[in-house]
């Protein structure tokens, strides 16, 4: 399977651990020397070189002598660096010719590549996020995978929540993230409840008596109100005049999933 396929939003992914987004330039390195060990035969670093021209795309190598085939991998694998799925497509298909996914899981955590692999005779390859609570992004997209079909509301606006996240130092962009999750909540908790208004849901719920300690039930509201009362700014067309930082909004945001999660398990 595609790299894509398994991560679509990859480039929303942030780890204080692993590289996610990027490939460093000494893994290119490395792994030029780890595809030769699969290349004894020229035919074999010929086959390499064709399915990275594939990649990239050009036109398959013209060479069939080993030293210069050795070159065209360098030179093929260098080319598409700074294109990450294309990287670990190349990686799926020695892996799918060599059945060699330990050796590669080994060399990707030794470069602090956040991704491991395991190949499945009937799905193929298949990528994974070493640590997944590393990733904020990934948390969000579960969530959203949790909600049933009858809350395709508040999907959407988590859905748009990912979007804003990828913006770490852009503050409108977080809290445009912040606020898509508060449009998550708000739609979640009106949907459930069947009313119109926040504050009516959390009554509702509350007088039902029946979802758990009442200070969870309410930390919905209060999340809600202790936002809207920090960062006035949070909706358009407020004059901004406040400030939100990453981690504050990484804060808010995991509140306000925790919450979704214990709510939708509770209902």
């Amino acid at each position: 399977m595609a790299f894509i396929n398994n991560h679509p939003n990859y480039e929303s992914y942030s780890s204080d651990k692993y590289y996610l987004t990027e490939i460093p330039e000494n893994f290119i390195d490395a792994l030029i020397g780890f595809s030769l060990r699969y290349a004894d035969e020229t035919s074999d670093l010929k086959r390499l070189c064709n399915f990275l021209a594939k990649l990239i795309p050009t036109a398959p190598s013209s060479n069939w002598g080993y030293d210069y085939l050795k070159d065209d991998l360098g030179n093929f694998l260098y080319r598409i660096k700074d294109f990450v799925p294309k990287v670990f497509d190349y990686l799926g298909f020695l892996i799918t010719e060599n059945k060699c996914d330990k050796e590669i899981n080994e060399l990707l955590l030794e470069y602090e590549i956040g991704y491991s692999v395991y190949y499945d005779f009937m799905t193929g390859v298949v990528w994974e996020l070493i640590d997944e609570d590393e990733v904020d992004v990934v948390k969000i997209e579960k969530v959203s995978s949790e909600l049933k079909d009858e809350f395709k509301q508040a999907i959407e606006h988590i859905k748009e929540a990912i979007s804003n996240l990828n913006e770490k130092d852009n503050s409108r962009s977080l809290k445009n993230s912040v606020r898509d999750c508060l449009s998550a909540l708000e739609s979640f908790l009106k949907k459930m409840t069947n009313t119109s208004d926040i504050k009516d849901a959390t009554k509702v719920i509350r007088d039902e008596g029946d979802k758990g300690p009442d200070i969870i039930v309410k930390d919905g509201l209060s999340i809600w109100n202790h936002i809207h009362q920090l960062y006035p700014d949070i909706r358009h067309g407020q004059p901004e005049n406040s400030d939100l930082t990453y981690i504050e909004a990484k804060y808010w945001i995991e509140r306000i999933l925790s919450y979704l999660i214990y709510m939708n398990k509770k209902r």
